[in-house]
């Protein structure tokens, strides 16, 4: 990745801070909210990394080498429940998972909605609020103006 990249990518990440705070701070129910709006379909996801983590290792077996601890602790850990395994562990590990989600209630999908709600005021935002959404406007607009867009 090129150095303008990065830095693009640590601008967008430091706007995403300020916009909707660290998501290290993000409940697993706000997590989980944000992946169904961005329209992520978490099982397919899921397969689709388990499979490429799978060609991981499948390469260090080819070359006659032990997979790393870790590769092989996460293959074990996020094996799909529908894939056949001789390995009791992984297969209790699996049965556990499948009946954890039907036991979850599925997120409900609908259209995403912008909803304000500054500090529960209905009609009209504080200053520093205004002073921040103007702020962040102005960034915007400035970078779509320095990209030629």
């Amino acid at each position: 990745m090129s150095k303008s990249s990065d830095k693009q990518h640590e601008e967008i990440d430091k706007l995403l801070n300020e916009l909707l705070g660290p998501v290290e701070d993000w409940s697993s129910a706000e997590l989980d909210r944000v992946v169904v709006d961005a329209g992520v379909d978490i099982e397919t996801t899921d397969r689709e990394l388990f499979e490429r983590v799978s060609g991981i290792a499948a390469l260090y077996r080819q070359n006659n080498r032990d997979v790393p601890g870790p590769v092989a602790e996460f293959l074990r850990q996020m094996r799909p429940s529908d894939l056949p395994t001789h390995d009791a562990t992984a297969a209790k590990m699996s049965a556990r998972k499948w009946i954890a989600r039907l036991r979850t209630p599925a997120l409900a999908l609908g259209p995403c909605q912008v909803a304000y709600s500054f500090r529960n005021k209905k009609d009209e935002l504080a200053p520093k609020d205004r002073a921040v959404l103007d702020a962040l406007e102005t960034k915007l607009r400035n970078r779509k103006r320095d990209k030629g867009d």
